[in-house]
C-alpha cells in the first residue's frame, strides 16, 4: 500500500485539470440557492435528470417547482446504490439521450459515479452538474411535513441564517 500513494498522487496531478474552478458544496444547501440555479437552466434547456427511482418520483411530484420553464425533462434511473456497477450502461443512456435534444443540460445525483460520469461527459462537451442531495433539501424547504427537519438542518449546518 505504501508504494501506491506517490504514483497515485502523480497520476491525479496529470489527469485532473488544475485550472478547473470548484466551489463549496454547501452552496446548494443554503436557502434560495439551488432553485435559482435550476430555474436559470430550465428557462432554455432540455433537462436530463440522472438519479435513483425514489429521487425521480419525488422530483416528478414537484417538476414544475424545480424546472418551471423547461421545454422537456427526461429521467434516467440509476441503481439505488452503487451506480458504478451500471456505469457503462448509464453513460451510454445519457449520451444517447443528450444527442437527441437541442439544448441539453444534465443534473446528476448518483453518488461518486456521478462525479466520474460528469468528468467523462465533459470530454464530449456535454454540460452536466452534480447536484447531489440538493433537490431533497429544496423539497424540504417547501414541504410543511418536513419543516421541523429543515429547521434542525439549518440550525446545525447554517448557523448564521435564521430559520424559517
Amino acid at each position: 500500500f505504501k508504494y501506491l500513494w506517490l504514483p497515485s498522487k502523480i497520476l491525479f496531478k496529470i489527469l485532473f485539470p488544475k485550472e478547473a474552478n470548484y466551489f463549496n458544496a454547501v452552496f446548494f444547501y443554503i436557502d434560495n440557492t439551488i432553485l435559482p440555479f435550476l430555474h436559470a437552466f430550465s428557462a432554455d434547456h432540455d433537462i436530463v435528470v440522472v438519479t435513483n427511482k425514489d429521487n425521480i418520483d419525488s422530483i416528478k411530484q414537484r417538476q414544475s417547482f424545480f424546472f418551471p420553464q423547461a421545454p422537456s425533462v427526461t429521467y434516467i434511473e440509476t441503481p439505488a446504490k452503487d451506480a458504478f456497477a451500471s456505469y457503462d450502461s448509464l453513460i451510454t443512456q445519457v449520451v444517447t439521450t443528450v444527442r437527441k435534444l437541442p439544448r441539453p443540460v444534465v443534473f446528476m445525483a448518483c453518488g461518486p459515479a456521478g462525479k466520474a460520469m460528469i468528468y467523462d461527459l465533459s470530454k464530449d462537451h456535454i454540460l452536466a452538474h452534480d447536484i447531489g442531495h440538493s433537490m431533497k433539501f429544496a423539497a424540504l424547504q417547501t414541504s410543511q411535513e418536513h419543516q421541523i427537519r429543515w429547521d434542525i438542518f439549518k440550525k446545525y449546518w447554517c448557523p448564521d441564517e435564521t430559520t424559517s
